[in-house]
Protein backbone atom coordinates (compact mmCIF):
# COMPACT_ATOMS: atom_id res chain seq x y z
CA UNK A 1 0.00 0.00 0.00
CA UNK A 2 1.31 3.60 -0.54
CA UNK A 3 2.84 4.81 2.38
CA UNK A 4 1.96 8.37 1.19
CA UNK A 5 -1.82 7.06 1.21
CA UNK A 6 -1.14 5.59 4.94
CA UNK A 7 0.12 8.96 5.77
CA UNK A 8 -3.40 10.98 4.49
CA UNK A 9 -1.52 12.23 1.35
CA UNK A 10 1.48 13.78 2.94
CA UNK A 11 0.53 15.78 5.43
CA UNK A 12 1.57 14.16 8.40
CA UNK A 13 0.48 10.80 10.10
CA UNK A 14 -3.28 10.33 10.14
CA UNK A 15 -3.04 9.79 14.47
CA UNK A 16 -1.14 13.49 14.31
CA UNK A 17 -3.73 14.68 12.53
CA UNK A 18 -6.07 13.83 15.01
CA UNK A 19 -8.26 16.47 17.71
CA UNK A 20 -6.86 17.01 21.12
CA UNK A 21 -9.59 16.03 22.42
CA UNK A 22 -9.69 12.53 20.26
CA UNK A 23 -6.12 11.84 20.81
CA UNK A 24 -6.57 12.52 24.77
CA UNK A 25 -9.61 9.73 24.48
CA UNK A 26 -7.53 7.26 22.42
CA UNK A 27 -4.71 7.67 25.58
CA UNK A 28 -7.29 7.60 28.60
CA UNK A 29 -7.13 3.69 28.01
CA UNK A 30 -3.31 3.17 29.04
CA UNK A 31 -1.87 3.45 32.42
CA UNK A 32 -1.14 7.20 33.03
CA UNK A 33 2.67 6.45 32.57
CA UNK A 34 2.30 5.23 29.60
CA UNK A 35 0.08 8.38 28.40
CA UNK A 36 2.85 10.22 29.79
CA UNK A 37 5.72 8.83 27.35
CA UNK A 38 3.23 10.42 24.76
CA UNK A 39 4.74 13.65 24.78
CA UNK A 40 8.25 12.68 23.63
CA UNK A 41 7.08 12.08 20.12
CA UNK A 42 6.84 14.78 19.18
CA UNK A 43 5.99 18.87 19.76
CA UNK A 44 2.60 17.55 18.52
CA UNK A 45 2.16 15.39 21.35
CA UNK A 46 4.12 17.57 23.69
CA UNK A 47 0.68 18.81 25.72
CA UNK A 48 -1.52 15.90 24.73
CA UNK A 49 -1.28 14.54 28.44
CA UNK A 50 -3.20 17.19 29.34
CA UNK A 51 -6.55 15.89 27.15
CA UNK A 52 -6.47 12.48 29.03
CA UNK A 53 -9.56 12.36 30.80
CA UNK A 54 -8.37 9.54 33.01
CA UNK A 55 -5.64 9.09 34.89
CA UNK A 56 -5.14 5.13 35.82
CA UNK A 57 -1.80 4.30 38.54
CA UNK A 58 -0.91 1.06 39.64
CA UNK A 59 2.31 0.52 41.53
CA UNK A 60 2.56 -3.16 40.28
CA UNK A 61 2.84 -1.41 36.14
CA UNK A 62 5.15 1.45 37.60
CA UNK A 63 8.43 2.45 35.19
CA UNK A 64 11.17 4.63 36.86
CA UNK A 65 10.48 6.93 33.49
CA UNK A 66 7.64 8.60 35.47
CA UNK A 67 9.58 9.84 37.90
CA UNK A 68 10.60 13.42 38.12
CA UNK A 69 14.41 14.09 38.96
CA UNK A 70 13.69 17.18 39.45
CA UNK A 71 12.50 17.76 43.24
CA UNK A 72 11.79 21.27 43.63
CA UNK A 73 8.72 20.35 40.30
CA UNK A 74 7.78 17.06 42.46
CA UNK A 75 7.10 19.36 45.26
CA UNK A 76 5.88 22.71 42.90
CA UNK A 77 2.45 20.29 42.66
CA UNK A 78 1.48 21.28 45.90
CA UNK A 79 1.66 25.10 44.88
CA UNK A 80 -0.69 24.38 41.49
CA UNK A 81 -2.75 27.57 41.10
CA UNK A 82 -6.04 25.26 40.51
CA UNK A 83 -6.28 24.51 43.87
CA UNK A 84 -8.70 26.57 45.66
CA UNK A 85 -7.28 25.31 49.26
CA UNK A 86 -4.12 22.86 49.40
CA UNK A 87 -4.46 19.43 50.41
CA UNK A 88 -5.29 18.17 53.95
CA UNK A 89 -1.55 16.75 54.51
CA UNK A 90 1.18 18.96 53.81
CA UNK A 91 4.29 17.20 52.48
CA UNK A 92 6.37 15.55 54.81
CA UNK A 93 10.27 15.50 55.18
CA UNK A 94 10.11 12.03 54.83
CA UNK A 95 11.14 10.78 50.71
CA UNK A 96 8.36 9.91 49.10
CA UNK A 97 8.40 6.18 47.58
CA UNK A 98 8.75 6.06 43.74
CA UNK A 99 5.32 5.17 42.80
CA UNK A 100 3.52 8.27 45.15
CA UNK A 101 6.59 10.65 43.15
CA UNK A 102 5.55 8.92 39.75
CA UNK A 103 1.82 9.80 40.92
CA UNK A 104 2.73 13.36 41.84
CA UNK A 105 4.94 14.40 38.53
CA UNK A 106 2.40 13.33 36.62
CA UNK A 107 -0.01 15.37 38.13
CA UNK A 108 2.59 18.11 37.74
CA UNK A 109 2.64 16.92 33.91
CA UNK A 110 -1.18 17.00 33.21
CA UNK A 111 -1.12 20.64 34.76
CA UNK A 112 1.48 22.37 32.88
CA UNK A 113 -0.10 21.31 29.53
CA UNK A 114 -1.68 23.60 27.13
CA UNK A 115 -5.26 25.30 28.13
CA UNK A 116 -6.23 24.51 24.83
CA UNK A 117 -5.58 20.68 25.09
CA UNK A 118 -6.98 20.26 28.94
CA UNK A 119 -9.80 17.89 29.52
CA UNK A 120 -11.82 17.86 32.11
CA UNK A 121 -10.96 14.86 34.42
CA UNK A 122 -14.24 11.49 34.18
CA UNK A 123 -11.75 9.13 36.48
CA UNK A 124 -9.18 8.43 38.25
CA UNK A 125 -7.55 5.33 39.26
CA UNK A 126 -4.65 4.36 42.05
CA UNK A 127 -3.34 0.88 43.07
CA UNK A 128 -0.68 0.95 45.77
CA UNK A 129 1.12 -2.46 46.40
CA UNK A 130 2.26 -0.97 49.59
CA UNK A 131 0.49 2.22 51.15
CA UNK A 132 3.15 4.33 53.26
CA UNK A 133 0.67 6.79 55.31
CA UNK A 134 3.41 9.27 55.92
CA UNK A 135 4.33 9.71 51.85
CA UNK A 136 1.57 7.85 50.08
CA UNK A 137 -1.31 10.06 51.76
CA UNK A 138 0.20 13.15 50.69
CA UNK A 139 0.18 11.76 46.87
CA UNK A 140 -3.57 10.03 47.12
CA UNK A 141 -4.71 13.88 48.56
CA UNK A 142 -3.37 15.65 45.75
CA UNK A 143 -4.58 13.26 43.25
CA UNK A 144 -8.16 13.72 44.69
CA UNK A 145 -7.69 17.07 45.54
CA UNK A 146 -6.95 17.59 42.07
CA UNK A 147 -9.67 15.74 40.25
CA UNK A 148 -12.29 17.01 42.13
CA UNK A 149 -11.64 20.48 41.35
CA UNK A 150 -10.35 20.15 37.60
CA UNK A 151 -13.37 17.74 36.69
CA UNK A 152 -15.57 20.71 37.39
CA UNK A 153 -18.64 18.39 38.80
CA UNK A 154 -17.76 15.56 36.07
CA UNK A 155 -15.90 13.43 38.08
CA UNK A 156 -17.37 9.89 37.51
CA UNK A 157 -15.37 7.17 39.17
CA UNK A 158 -12.67 7.11 41.52
CA UNK A 159 -10.77 3.44 42.81
CA UNK A 160 -8.41 4.04 45.24
CA UNK A 161 -6.96 0.97 46.35
CA UNK A 162 -4.17 1.54 49.17
CA UNK A 163 -2.20 -2.08 49.12
CA UNK A 164 -2.51 -4.87 51.44
CA UNK A 165 -3.13 -6.96 48.74
CA UNK A 166 -5.96 -9.34 47.79
CA UNK A 167 -6.86 -11.34 50.90
CA UNK A 168 -9.22 -9.92 53.02
CA UNK A 169 -9.43 -12.42 55.61
CA UNK A 170 -7.48 -15.08 56.98
CA UNK A 171 -10.41 -17.21 58.60
CA UNK A 172 -9.47 -21.27 57.53
CA UNK A 173 -12.04 -23.90 56.56
CA UNK A 174 -11.50 -26.34 59.11
CA UNK A 175 -13.10 -29.22 60.30
CA UNK A 176 -11.59 -29.12 63.88
CA UNK A 177 -12.23 -26.18 66.60
CA UNK A 178 -9.47 -23.24 66.69
CA UNK A 179 -9.08 -19.74 68.19
CA UNK A 180 -10.63 -16.97 66.29
CA UNK A 181 -8.53 -16.08 63.50
CA UNK A 182 -6.45 -12.35 63.51
CA UNK A 183 -8.25 -9.59 61.59
CA UNK A 184 -6.50 -8.30 58.48
CA UNK A 185 -4.32 -5.72 59.08
CA UNK A 186 -6.32 -2.20 58.44
CA UNK A 187 -5.07 1.24 57.04
CA UNK A 188 -5.80 4.89 58.65
CA UNK A 189 -5.55 6.67 56.05
CA UNK A 190 -9.14 8.97 55.01
CA UNK A 191 -9.93 10.05 51.56
CA UNK A 192 -10.39 13.79 51.47
CA UNK A 193 -14.08 14.47 52.26
CA UNK A 194 -14.39 16.49 48.82
CA UNK A 195 -15.21 13.23 47.12
CA UNK A 196 -18.10 12.31 48.98
CA UNK A 197 -20.28 15.46 47.37
CA UNK A 198 -19.27 14.24 43.61
CA UNK A 199 -22.50 14.68 42.32
CA UNK A 200 -22.16 13.22 38.93
CA UNK A 201 -19.79 10.37 40.61
CA UNK A 202 -21.33 7.20 39.36
CA UNK A 203 -18.39 4.56 40.72
CA UNK A 204 -16.67 4.71 43.90
CA UNK A 205 -14.18 1.88 45.18
CA UNK A 206 -11.90 2.41 48.05
CA UNK A 207 -10.24 0.39 50.70
CA UNK A 208 -8.67 -0.36 52.93
CA UNK A 209 -8.89 3.19 54.63
CA UNK A 210 -10.97 4.40 57.11
CA UNK A 211 -14.31 6.38 56.25
CA UNK A 212 -14.70 9.82 57.61
CA UNK A 213 -17.47 11.55 55.59
CA UNK A 214 -18.51 15.01 56.05
CA UNK A 215 -22.11 15.76 57.96
CA UNK A 216 -23.81 15.80 54.36
CA UNK A 217 -23.19 12.92 51.59
CA UNK A 218 -24.20 14.15 47.77
CA UNK A 219 -23.73 11.84 45.76
CA UNK A 220 -27.07 11.01 43.55
CA UNK A 221 -25.92 9.13 40.74
CA UNK A 222 -23.56 6.47 42.64
CA UNK A 223 -24.73 3.45 41.01
CA UNK A 224 -21.12 0.89 42.01
CA UNK A 225 -20.06 1.35 45.52
CA UNK A 226 -17.23 -1.40 46.65
CA UNK A 227 -15.62 -0.81 49.90
CA UNK A 228 -12.85 -3.71 51.10
CA UNK A 229 -11.56 -3.40 54.28
CA UNK A 230 -13.10 0.23 55.42
CA UNK A 231 -12.94 0.74 58.99
CA UNK A 232 -16.01 3.14 60.33
CA UNK A 233 -14.94 6.14 62.01
CA UNK A 234 -18.29 6.72 63.16
CA UNK A 235 -19.71 3.42 63.43
CA UNK A 236 -22.28 4.54 61.32
CA UNK A 237 -20.76 5.96 58.36
CA UNK A 238 -20.63 2.86 55.93
CA UNK A 239 -24.97 2.87 56.52
CA UNK A 240 -24.93 6.82 55.60
CA UNK A 241 -23.03 6.35 52.94
CA UNK A 242 -25.19 3.75 51.73
CA UNK A 243 -28.60 5.79 52.02
CA UNK A 244 -27.08 8.78 50.26
CA UNK A 245 -27.42 6.52 47.25
CA UNK A 246 -30.53 6.36 45.98
CA UNK A 247 -29.79 5.03 42.39
CA UNK A 248 -27.35 2.18 43.78
CA UNK A 249 -27.47 -0.96 41.55
CA UNK A 250 -24.14 -2.76 42.83
CA UNK A 251 -23.20 -2.83 46.68
CA UNK A 252 -20.10 -4.66 47.83
CA UNK A 253 -18.33 -4.78 51.40
CA UNK A 254 -15.84 -6.68 51.66
CA UNK A 255 -14.34 -7.14 55.58
CA UNK A 256 -15.76 -4.11 56.79
CA UNK A 257 -15.08 -4.97 60.57
CA UNK A 258 -16.98 -2.35 62.54
CA UNK A 259 -20.32 -2.44 60.18
CA UNK A 260 -22.62 -4.34 62.54
CA UNK A 261 -25.94 -3.72 60.60
CA UNK A 262 -26.96 -2.72 57.12
CA UNK A 263 -30.03 -1.12 55.38
CA UNK A 264 -30.37 -0.92 51.72
CA UNK A 265 -33.55 1.24 50.69
CA UNK A 266 -32.67 1.41 47.46
CA UNK A 267 -34.98 0.12 44.88
CA UNK A 268 -32.40 -0.45 42.12
CA UNK A 269 -30.07 -2.98 43.99
CA UNK A 270 -29.50 -5.40 41.45
CA UNK A 271 -26.33 -7.37 42.47
CA UNK A 272 -25.13 -7.31 46.78
CA UNK A 273 -21.92 -8.78 48.28
CA UNK A 274 -21.05 -9.19 52.24
CA UNK A 275 -17.66 -11.00 52.19
CA UNK A 276 -16.13 -11.23 55.82
CA UNK A 277 -17.95 -8.37 57.89
CA UNK A 278 -18.21 -10.98 60.88
CA UNK A 279 -19.51 -7.75 63.21
CA UNK A 280 -22.41 -7.51 61.15
CA UNK A 281 -25.78 -9.40 62.69
CA UNK A 282 -28.74 -7.91 60.07
CA UNK A 283 -29.24 -6.85 56.65
CA UNK A 284 -32.76 -5.39 55.29
CA UNK A 285 -33.07 -5.19 51.58
CA UNK A 286 -35.77 -3.50 50.02
CA UNK A 287 -35.11 -3.58 46.34
CA UNK A 288 -37.16 -6.41 44.01
CA UNK A 289 -34.99 -5.82 41.43
CA UNK A 290 -31.68 -8.10 42.98
CA UNK A 291 -30.62 -10.86 40.96
CA UNK A 292 -26.85 -11.54 42.46
CA UNK A 293 -26.18 -12.30 46.23
CA UNK A 294 -23.06 -12.90 47.31
CA UNK A 295 -21.71 -14.01 50.75
CA UNK A 296 -18.93 -15.03 52.55
CA UNK A 297 -18.61 -15.62 56.36
CA UNK A 298 -19.55 -17.78 59.43
CA UNK A 299 -23.29 -19.59 59.25
CA UNK A 300 -25.51 -16.12 59.98
CA UNK A 301 -28.89 -16.55 62.58
CA UNK A 302 -32.36 -17.15 61.35
CA UNK A 303 -32.89 -13.50 61.26
CA UNK A 304 -29.62 -12.37 59.61
CA UNK A 305 -30.87 -11.67 56.07
CA UNK A 306 -34.37 -10.01 55.36
CA UNK A 307 -35.73 -9.58 51.80
CA UNK A 308 -38.90 -7.01 51.83
CA UNK A 309 -39.85 -7.53 48.55
CA UNK A 310 -38.99 -10.99 48.26
CA UNK A 311 -35.91 -12.91 46.68
CA UNK A 312 -37.77 -14.88 43.72
CA UNK A 313 -35.58 -12.39 41.40
CA UNK A 314 -32.35 -13.92 42.55
CA UNK A 315 -30.54 -16.05 40.01
CA UNK A 316 -26.98 -16.05 40.78
CA UNK A 317 -26.03 -16.92 44.46
CA UNK A 318 -22.53 -17.09 46.03
CA UNK A 319 -22.64 -18.63 50.09
CA UNK A 320 -18.98 -19.74 51.42
CA UNK A 321 -19.03 -20.43 54.97
CA UNK A 322 -15.54 -19.74 55.99
CA UNK A 323 -14.38 -21.16 59.60
CA UNK A 324 -14.98 -24.60 61.37
CA UNK A 325 -17.88 -27.01 60.17
CA UNK A 326 -21.60 -25.64 61.23
CA UNK A 327 -22.35 -28.62 63.54
CA UNK A 328 -24.29 -27.02 66.55
CA UNK A 329 -28.57 -27.86 65.98
CA UNK A 330 -28.41 -23.76 66.37
CA UNK A 331 -26.47 -23.19 63.58
CA UNK A 332 -27.79 -25.78 61.66
CA UNK A 333 -30.83 -24.28 61.91
CA UNK A 334 -29.61 -20.71 60.78
CA UNK A 335 -28.15 -22.49 57.53
CA UNK A 336 -31.58 -24.42 56.68
CA UNK A 337 -33.31 -20.82 57.25
CA UNK A 338 -30.90 -18.96 55.29
CA UNK A 339 -30.60 -21.56 52.54
CA UNK A 340 -34.69 -21.17 52.09
CA UNK A 341 -34.09 -18.27 50.89
CA UNK A 342 -32.32 -19.00 47.75
CA UNK A 343 -34.81 -21.56 46.33
CA UNK A 344 -35.39 -19.85 43.33
CA UNK A 345 -32.20 -19.13 42.22
CA UNK A 346 -31.03 -20.86 38.94
CA UNK A 347 -27.31 -20.62 39.88
CA UNK A 348 -25.75 -21.63 43.25
CA UNK A 349 -21.93 -21.82 44.40
CA UNK A 350 -21.52 -23.47 48.09
CA UNK A 351 -18.60 -23.27 49.78
CA UNK A 352 -18.34 -25.06 53.56
CA UNK A 353 -15.72 -26.65 55.82
CA UNK A 354 -17.31 -30.13 54.84
CA UNK A 355 -18.54 -31.01 51.54
CA UNK A 356 -22.51 -30.24 51.23
CA UNK A 357 -22.31 -28.17 54.98
CA UNK A 358 -23.92 -30.63 56.57
CA UNK A 359 -27.10 -30.70 54.48
CA UNK A 360 -27.74 -34.43 54.72
CA UNK A 361 -28.84 -33.74 58.68
CA UNK A 362 -32.57 -34.27 59.63
CA UNK A 363 -33.11 -30.68 60.18
CA UNK A 364 -32.61 -29.60 56.50
CA UNK A 365 -35.56 -32.29 55.79
CA UNK A 366 -38.17 -29.66 55.54
CA UNK A 367 -35.96 -27.22 52.99
CA UNK A 368 -38.36 -27.26 50.02
CA UNK A 369 -35.58 -27.54 47.52
CA UNK A 370 -34.67 -25.53 44.66
CA UNK A 371 -37.13 -26.37 42.05
CA UNK A 372 -35.56 -24.12 39.10
CA UNK A 373 -32.14 -24.47 39.76
CA UNK A 374 -29.84 -25.43 37.10
CA UNK A 375 -26.09 -25.25 37.91
CA UNK A 376 -24.70 -25.86 41.04
CA UNK A 377 -20.72 -26.17 42.52
CA UNK A 378 -20.24 -27.42 45.94
CA UNK A 379 -16.79 -27.07 47.66
CA UNK A 380 -15.43 -28.68 50.53
CA UNK A 381 -13.70 -31.02 52.72
CA UNK A 382 -14.41 -34.91 52.41
CA UNK A 383 -12.37 -36.93 55.61
CA UNK A 384 -11.69 -39.97 55.61
CA UNK A 385 -14.22 -42.30 56.22
CA UNK A 386 -17.16 -39.77 55.82
CA UNK A 387 -19.78 -41.30 54.63
CA UNK A 388 -22.15 -38.21 55.09
CA UNK A 389 -21.40 -36.72 51.60
CA UNK A 390 -23.07 -39.30 50.22
CA UNK A 391 -26.39 -38.32 52.31
CA UNK A 392 -25.85 -35.04 51.27
CA UNK A 393 -25.59 -35.38 47.95
CA UNK A 394 -28.16 -37.43 47.14
CA UNK A 395 -30.17 -34.77 49.18
CA UNK A 396 -29.22 -32.03 46.86
CA UNK A 397 -30.42 -34.37 43.78
CA UNK A 398 -34.05 -34.71 44.44
CA UNK A 399 -34.35 -31.05 45.91
CA UNK A 400 -33.13 -29.87 42.54
CA UNK A 401 -35.50 -31.72 39.78
CA UNK A 402 -34.02 -29.07 36.92
CA UNK A 403 -30.45 -29.59 37.87
CA UNK A 404 -28.65 -29.61 34.56
CA UNK A 405 -24.69 -29.41 35.72
CA UNK A 406 -23.36 -30.55 39.74
CA UNK A 407 -19.79 -29.80 39.88
CA UNK A 408 -18.09 -31.10 42.90
CA UNK A 409 -14.38 -29.69 43.99
CA UNK A 410 -12.53 -30.92 47.11
CA UNK A 411 -10.62 -28.94 49.29
CA UNK A 412 -7.53 -30.81 51.01
CA UNK A 413 -7.73 -31.37 54.80
CA UNK A 414 -5.72 -29.62 57.44
CA UNK A 415 -2.85 -31.42 59.15
CA UNK A 416 -2.98 -31.19 62.60
CA UNK A 417 -0.63 -29.68 64.90
CA UNK A 418 0.71 -30.83 67.57
CA UNK A 419 1.48 -28.46 70.64
CA UNK A 420 4.06 -28.85 72.96
CA UNK A 421 3.27 -29.15 76.30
Amino acid sequence: MDIDALAGGGGGDRLTRLSDGVLGHILSFLPAPEAARSATLSRRWRHIFAAVHTLSFNESDRRPNLQDDDDDDVRSVWSLDCYDHPPTRPPRSIPAPPFATGVLAALLGRHRGAARARAPLRAIRVRFDIFIEAASATAVDAVVSYAVLDAGGDLRHVDLRFGGGPIICNREYSLRQHGPASPPCTNDYAVPTSLFSCAALHTLRLGPCKLNLPSTVTLPLLDTLHLVRVTDTGTTNIQRLVSACPRLADLSLKACLDLTALSVLGTRLRSLTLKCCHDLTSVAVYSSQLETFKYRGAVPPPSFLTMHNGAHHISWCALDFCGDEASDPAQLVGLAAFLQLFTSTKYLRLKSARLGCSIGHGIFSSLHGFPVLSHIEITGMVPDGDTAVVTTIRRILEWTPSLEIMSLFFLPELEEIEENN
